[in-house]
């Protein structure tokens, strides 16, 4: 029998996602989202082990080797003391493969994996550089790093082939591209098996049961153009829709400012960083992805999974206008009115676009089918046969 392989995982800031108990005040994102559902699906296939920072938390959890290294609080010091105690632990770990989340934990897999003679699994999470809310400086030097790293790493994982392309458009070129989306737990995310907590969602939070629920879900950054979205929300003009900001990050106190001064009141409601995703999903009509940037989104995943009719910008993902979802441009406020409302005012539409996203995430984004996907990659760079 092959034995597991020791993978080593670099990147995630928080694990298992919760660790963090207000200690850091800055919630954690996608990467770390994603690295759990992930992990959760590898811990029986390989030995896994996680380098993440120092909550006090446990050694180890579902099968899961956590490697705990110290860091420091602050905006400016969290992110470089993480990474430069990640990469000593990568160092010394015991492992087989390297397998990095996001660009700043690539690069420092890839000295290490080059120091160590250790195959490089970088998977990009999205493009880091071209960034609204950083400086040109810092752009031009996030730009450079992503053509060195993923041009050298031994695997890039794409999360899909528009984001491929779209990296490709700013030339950046991996060595050995594959795709392989991201996977959702799709049983956690049934509509009617979440249809009570739906109800009580809406009832706690006051939103009429007939009202039509708009939700965003994800970290309030620049990036994920919230601006835009509420430029759009007040064009909607219906007093029967809701829209739910769900996330917390940076542009909070700007948004809320800016909610205000749109005259919105109460049909904006503002929920913070929450544990209850399913319920808020299955208690949702219309999810709303405005960004300027994206890799492939969970939440976008996650609300096809739960029946949602979906509306996101031509940023090169996964979807077909006017069959699973309807596509607008970035950053236009009015196209994105006139998607909302037409959504709002013709369910049988919604219907139709969610069965067949739904119909699409069942097929193509469960976490089993990608977490083998990512196995097949382990043992293909290992030069293993996987056990069956």
């Amino acid at each position: 029998m092959t034995e597991k392989p020791r993978v080593l995982f670099l990147g995630s800031k928080e694990f298992p996602y919760g660790a963090n108990n207000g200690q850091d005040p800055i919630k954690s994102g996608g990467i770390e989202t994603a690295v759990q559902t992930l992990a959760n699906a590898l811990a029986s296939r390989t030995r896994l082990t996680i380098v993440t920072r120092d909550f006090q938390q446990p050694n180890s959890t579902n099968g899961v080797t956590i490697k705990k290294v110290p860091w420091l609080k602050g905006e400016f010091l969290r992110n470089p003391s993480f990474n430069a105690s990640s990469f000593t632990a990568a160092l010394t770990q015991p492992c087989d493969l390297i397998h990095c989340h996001g660009l700043v934990a690539g690069l420092f897999g890839l000295i290490a994996g080059r120091l160590r003679n250790k195959p490089i699994v970088v998977t990009p999470h999205g493009i880091a550089s071209g960034q609204p809310q950083y400086p040109a400086p810092l752009n031009a030097f996030l730009l450079a790093l992503e053509r060195l790293v993923y041009s050298r790493a031994n695997a890039t994982i794409f999360l899909s082939q528009g984001e491929k392309q779209r990296f490709a458009n700013k030339s950046v070129f991996a060595k050995n591209p594959v795709i392989i989306p991201l996977g959702i737990p799709l049983e956690r995310f049934e509509r009617r098996a979440n249809s009570f907590a739906a109800s009580s969602f809406r009832q706690k939070n006051a939103v009429p049961q007939n009202a039509t629920v708009i939700t965003f879900v994800g970290r309030l950054v620049k990036v994920k153009a919230c601006d835009v979205l509420l430029k759009a929300f007040k064009k909607t003009r219906d007093k029967n829709t809701i829209l739910l900001i769900v996330g917390d990050g940076p542009e909070r106190t700007a948004l809320e400012k800016q909610a205000y001064e749109l005259d919105l009141g109460g049909r904006v409601r503002f929920l913070g960083h929450r544990s209850d995703l399913p319920a808020i999903m299955a208690a949702t009509d219309v999810f709303v992805l405005p960004s300027h940037s994206e890799g492939l989104p969970s939440s976008m995943l996650e609300a096809m999974a739960s029946h949602c009719a979906c509306i996101v910008t031509d940023i090169g993902l996964p979807v077909e206008n006017e069959v699973d979802v309807l596509v607008v441009k970035p950053g236009d406020a009015a196209a994105l009115a006139r998607a909302i409302t037409k959504l709002a005012k013709r369910p049988r539409l919604r219907e139709q676009l969610a069965r067949k996203a739904f119909q699409k995430t069942v097929k193509t984004y469960g976490i089993q089918t990608t977490a083998r996907q990512h196995l097949q990659l382990y043992y293909s760079l290992l030069n293993r046969k996987p056990n069956r």
